[in-house]
């Protein structure tokens, strides 16, 4: 699989940047090799190459599935504040009309500046008139599927494929089916939409499918068929799973080896790209090598397992391209001010729903000296979607900080609770261990006991929001 040409590292430009986040799904912190935590991670050149060029950031938190990620990094809100804690499906709880989308900042702060989604969206159903919705939240392009595919008609080799365009009066929708694998299609729609820019400014986002379920086959030239050998079109009965989920891996980091090859040099120095997941690892697929992982801390759940996930961030503007950063906390929702940052476009303007979480790690991408943006992050699952969700809403929610992590398995706000689950991650960073078995605080020594007691306030006061 061919290498993507180099990348200059140039200083930071004197004209304004475009910015390419590209978001993998369900791949969990432990599929990349740049971290270390696995001798069976997925070679990815591609994808490593941007680390080697860029800042991997080993501390950032998503959501645990799929919708209520994609609604944080979108709006810069957590999903107790959107309404969006559980997944976007048919009649289930759309995004209010009222929140504000990262696209529409630039329309309004920016209009000079063109946007695309290429790929999954997985924010809308009927409720919110389905197809054109990326584009009426903002987005000036959309090409892709509106949520995940399935086994049956909607598979990886056989689509629904919707394009939409903001026009000067409403938006334009065309459905058609393609039989093109489904992450070409989305590498191949990605190269025309940046390659008509023509020296125009822009922002994409490039959300695959890839490597959700269903497991498929991808084309033999996109990954090492000598490697691994998958004898069916999909996992049958009993046979391995991995092996499909690695392939599909593979097959992403080659077509971006292509994406990259095919914008032109000046562009692509001159554009900032973040790579990040939008949850963990599914329990069929993960790493079973690491010590510590185990199916009950995977994808759905708010243990490190299923919300910690990759995030490189390469191009211009990076400090010491290389480094992988250990300390900065991010969260889903820092993304929306970090990519206005990148683009030099302040978040004041919009009228928002509400207040906004996002916190900008502009800096520690600009210097590796940078403390940390957060104090702490967070996390929950809950359900269903709706809005004035709070600490009664059923869920389970996380909050961590450096050292330590606070679960609550608990509604209310009454401290200790027989749910609540108390880890040290500087010692046991995959949750093995609950120093607060039945809630209680008992056995805690007097560092933990202060950790334990921020948490809870930093808890109390943002579930308060």
């Amino acid at each position: 699989m061919p290498l993507i040409d180099p990348i200059p590292i140039a200083p930071p430009p004197e004209d304004a940047v475009n910015v390419l986040r590209i978001v993998l799904d369900d791949v969990g912190i432990e599929q990349l090799r740049t971290y270390g935590l696995s001798t069976a991670a997925v070679p990815m050149p591609n994808i490593e190459a941007l680390a080697q060029r860029g800042v991997a950031f080993a501390r950032a938190y998503s959501y645990p599935i799929c919708s209520p990620t994609r609604m944080c990094q979108r709006t810069g809100r957590f999903g107790f504040h959107t309404g969006i804690v559980a997944l976007v499906e048919n009649g289930a709880g759309a995004p209010p009309e009222n929140e504000i989308f990262l696209p529409r900042v630039l329309e309004i702060n920016a209009p000079q500046i063109e946007s695309a989604l290429i790929g999954k969206w997985h924010l809308s159903n009927y409720m919110n008139k389905d197809w054109e919705h990326p584009v009426r939240v903002g987005f000036d392009y959309w090409a892709g599927t509106l949520r995940n595919l399935e086994r049956g008609a909607d598979n990886y080799f056989n689509y629904e494929h919707h394009i939409a365009r903001k026009l000067e009066k409403g938006e334009s929708h065309e459905k058609l089916r393609s039989r093109v694998y489904a992450t070409t299609r989305q590498v191949d729609d990605a190269i025309a939409w940046i390659n008509a820019q023509l020296g125009q400014q822009w922002y994409m986002e490039l959300a695959f499918n890839a490597p959700h379920f269903p497991l498929h086959r991808p084309p033999a030239d996109l990954y090492d068929t000598s490697k691994y050998v998958l004898t069916s079109s999909e996992p049958i009965g009993s046979e391995a799973k991995r092996p499909y989920f690695k392939a599909m891996l593979q097959a992403i980091d080659t077509e971006l080896g292509r994406l990259f090859r095919s914008i032109d040099s000046n562009v692509l120095a001159n554009t900032v790209i973040l790579v990040v997941g939008d949850n963990g690892t599914a329990a069929q697929v993960y790493d079973n090598t690491i010590t510590g992982f185990t199916n009950a801390h995977a994808k759905g759940t708010v243990y490190e397992q299923a919300c910690r996930v990759p995030l490189i961030v390469a191009g211009p503007l990076v400090d010491r391209p290389g480094r992988v950063d250990t300390t900065s906390l991010i969260c889903a929702v820092d993304m929306f001010a970090t990519e206005l940052s990148l683009l030099s476009v302040g978040t004041t303007g919009p009228t928002y729903a509400g207040t906004l979480d996002s916190v900008s790690f502009y800096t520690n991408i600009a210097n590796a000296a940078a403390n940390s943006p957060r104090a702490y992050y967070f996390t929950e699952s809950a359900a269903p979607n709706g809005r004035n969700l709070n600490a009664s809403t059923p869920g389970t929610r996380g909050i961590g900080n450096a050292s330590y992590k606070l679960v609550r398995n608990a509604t209310g706000t009454t401290f200790p609770d027989a749910g609540d689950e108390f880890y040290q991650l500087s010692t046991d960073p995959w949750e093995t261990t609950n120093l607060t078995p039945g809630g209680s605080t008992a056995g805690l020594n007097a560092t933990q006991l202060s950790n334990y007691n921020t948490l809870k306030s930093s808890y109390l006061t943002l579930i308060a929001s």
